[in-house]
């Protein structure tokens, strides 16, 4: 299900969406402040069972465009049949509705299927390709993707590799990689193709689609603060103007 909450009025519950789809973990509006793009994992859980995974044998992940205003399933993409049990778990939208894709693989660990996609329109989902050593680096998981500020480029991090990917969201190539330790939150930097990532083990970084350097913004030493998954820039954090039957 997907909460509804109004911003402006202490966030006051006003109801919920289907999010069509299984495990959502991640969602983004179109352009037009009304389209909701829904990242449906697949996994199905119980609170009762902490973080077990209940279903890997039957998993159902997709990609799901869901009106906001009456909740309905406008269309969704699933991966390849042959790749089920890749888990689309993350998402970003450029300003033209490209959505760049991270996804995470609940199937063997000595197989490393794509783990970056692109959508747009009523195409298929595209998966794209990386050199060999870049996707065994990945480990089979990525942790949260990100465009830059100009819709050209996005970043895609993959924790549990120590590893920063950068992508171009036109043509769908790998552009680089940087080692970050435990880098996981991306926001957009202040420049084309610049971002900034965040370390678990409590370091802010800079860097930039050539993957040839990193500037350090802060010491992870210096500070007791540890980093979680997601983050995002100030500039980034908009609501788009949602529209109602009326208007």
């Amino acid at each position: 299900m997907i909460g509804v909450y109004d911003a402006a009025d202490g966030y006051r519950r006003l109801g919920e969406l289907s999010s069509h789809g299984v495990g959502p973990h991640e969602l983004e509006f179109l352009s037009d402040g009304r389209t909701l793009v829904v990242a449906n994992g697949g996994i199905r859980t119980h609170p009762d069972l902490g973080r077990s995974k209940l279903n890997l044998q039957d998993m159902a992940p997709n990609l799901a465009y869901v009106d906001s205003v009456d909740g309905r399933l406008l269309d969704a993409y699933h991966p390849p049949a042959a790749l089920p049990r890749l888990s689309i778990r993350l998402l970003a939208i450029t300003p033209d509705d490209k959505v760049c894709v991270a996804m995470q693989w609940e199937g063997p660990a000595n197989v490393h299927p794509p783990l970056v996609a692109i959508h747009r329109g009523e195409e298929r989902l595209r998966l794209l390709s990386a050199p060999e050593s870049v996707k065994s680096a990945m480990r089979n998981y990525c942790g949260s993707v990100c465009g830059d500020s100009s819709g050209e480029w996005f970043a895609v991090s993959a924790p549990r590799g120590n590893l920063i990917t950068f992508w171009s969201s036109v043509g769908g190539d790998c552009l680089g990689r940087s080692t970050v330790v435990e880098g996981c939150g991306i926001a957009a930097g202040a420049t084309p193709g610049q971002f900034t990532v965040s370390s678990g083990r409590g370091g802010i970084f800079s860097c930039g689609v050539t993957g040839e350097s990193i500037a350090t913004l802060e010491d992870g030493g210096s500070s007791r603060m540890r980093w979680d998954n997601h983050m995002a820039s100030l500039r980034q954090v908009s609501m788009p103007r949602r529209e109602t039957p009326e208007s």
